[in-house]
């Protein structure tokens, strides 16, 4: 039940769309390569617990970066924005999972979820939760993570207890405090961060349409000047920085599903003049549309 990567995409309100796993076994696990790919900010209901396999990875919380090595685990909280790209010059692999919290817990009436589950999912202020390399508890948490993986990947007689014992014993550690807390974002940055989601959905839902600060603050029912700073704040950038960068994204998806021409895609992804689309593309992703496009159905590049 291990699958390969696959694009993010959002609904209105930012939540990521497709379900992971099945309403009988809502846990997903994925195989990732971030080598040359990004998933852009979203959020989702589901807990996620991120294993660095090779190389570095660059996670994006409101606010923070977080930088994982290989062998270093990474857990995110229920509805908690959040992006991923490469964070170092060769490869980025990594495994990751997402489950429903209800996986582990039979409803919200019971030991589990009033003792350790729901302080979990229900504490705003924490995010995530780092693993750091050469610790005690980060060599507890990857053996979880190895058998979770093993059970996935080999799917033996009754597989469906082992995936929800070695997750049981993650979060464990977890709600016993065994690994890095960042320190809790105020009232302020959580108020921010609300904002942003709202303002992200609107970009996500109208992309290729003329998107300015002034129409994004007024979607969060705040000036101008505060939408700067909460995109400043949240996720480092402008919003029109963050347009820009999500229509190309979503320009390099059109390039590897579709058959679209180019010029179809730029218009698309809101861009109104081919030249303008192919300096940026090219400055994101280092080619060209088209060789970007070769690149990805495996065609040799011309030289």
């Amino acid at each position: 039940m291990i699958q390969r990567s696959r694009t993010v995409s959002t609904a209105q309100n930012g939540a990521e769309l497709g379900a992971h796993g099945t309403g009988l076994l809502p846990v997903a696990a994925y195989d990732n390569d971030y080598t040359e790919r990004e998933a852009a900010w979203h959020w989702h209901r589901e807990l996620e617990l991120i294993r660095v396999a090779e190389g570095r990875l660059r996670v994006l919380l409101p606010g923070e970066q977080v930088l994982l090595n290989s062998g270093e685990l990474l857990f995110i909280n229920s509805g908690v924005m959040h992006a991923a790209a490469n964070g170092g010059e060769g490869a980025c692999l990594l495994h990751s999972v997402v489950f429903l919290p209800e996986f582990l817990c039979n409803g919200t009436e019971g030991i589990f979820w009033r003792k350790y589950l729901g302080p979990l999912v229900e504490n705003a202020a924490l995010p995530s939760v780092r693993f750091p390399g050469g610790g005690a508890h980060t060599a507890q948490a990857l053996a979880y993570m190895d058998r979770f993986w093993e059970a996935c990947r080999e799917e033996p007689f009754g597989y469906e207890f082992l995936l929800r014992e070695q997750l049981s014993g993650m979060l464990r550690l977890l709600a016993a405090g065994s690994a890095e807390a960042p320190p809790p974002a105020s009232p302020r940055r959580r108020r921010e961060d609300e904002r942003v989601k709202v303002m992200l959905a609107y970009i996500q839902e109208n992309y290729a349409s003329e998107i300015t600060a002034r129409t994004l603050a007024a979607q969060a029912s705040i000036s101008e000047s505060e939408c700067l700073r909460c995109f400043r704040g949240v996720l480092g950038t402008t919003p029109i920085q963050y347009v820009k960068k999500y229509r190309l994204q979503m320009a390099a998806d059109l390039l590897t599903a579709t058959d679209c021409a180019v010029t179809e895609i730029a218009l698309r992804c809101g861009f109104a003049h081919m030249s303008y689309f192919a300096r940026a593309f090219r400055e994101l992703f280092g080619l060209t549309p088209r060789e970007y496009r070769r690149r990805a159905a495996g065609e040799p590049q011309q030289t």
